[in-house]
């Protein structure tokens, strides 16, 4: 309640409030003592925070209440945001333990924890959203939401023939850079050089 009040809570305010409110609930329920065990997996436990602990704030962070924010499952309005900070964190001893939280777009966000081979896997997860934050910088984030969504249907293909779990950190953050590198297919000429790297070209 005190991090929704800080985001405009009761007022509906803007997109960007209710954006930092999903990012700090984010962090905020990855640390809980309450949900590091087998409770937090459990549909009904997100169903009974939303429809009878806190329907207040599901209401108002989704204003047309639509049912499968109160639901138990992945669209849940706190256990989509439990999700992202426990595979997104980067860990205690790091310098922005959170920044993946608030640097992925919402569109991000959902390729990678609506989709059960990646979300499933806190490793491949954090690989493909590191990769995404290194291409943004790159493509720029107007070009992400079709360049992750072409890079989800590479991984998912390639994670079929190759487990990408079973790769050493470098190979895996190689192999997620590739996936963004061929996308979209409208690089401007400028940015070749750097996607002919991350495919091995031109050496």
């Amino acid at each position: 309640m005190e991090i929704a009040a800080g985001c405009g809570f009761p007022d509906r305010g803007s997109a960007a409030d209710r954006a930092r409110f999903d990012e700090r609930v984010s962090a905020f329920l990855a640390q809980r003592d309450e949900l590091d065990d087998g409770e937090a997996l459990r549909d009904d436990v997100w169903a009974f925070l939303a429809c009878v602990l806190l329907p207040d704030l599901a209401a108002w962070r989704f204003a047309d209440r639509p049912a499968e924010r109160f639901h138990g499952g992945v669209r849940n309005t706190f256990q989509r945001l439990w999700m992202r900070g426990r595979i997104l964190d980067r860990g205690a001893a790091a310098e922005d333990r959170w920044e993946l939280l608030g640097a992925l777009t919402e569109d991000a966000l959902v390729q990678i924890t609506e989709r059960p081979s990646i979300g499933n896997d806190a490793r491949l997860s954090r690989a493909l959203a590191e990769g995404w934050l290194r291409a943004s910088r790159q493509l720029g984030r107007s070009a992400m939401e079709d360049a992750m969504r072409e890079a989800v249907i590479r991984l998912r293909l390639r994670n079929q023939v190759q487990l990408l779990a079973d790769l050493d950190d470098r190979d895996l953050e190689e192999a997620v850079d590739a996936f963004f590198a061929q996308t979209p297919s409208g690089i401007e000429p400028e940015r070749r050089s750097w996607t002919d790297r991350l495919l091995g070209r031109g050496k």
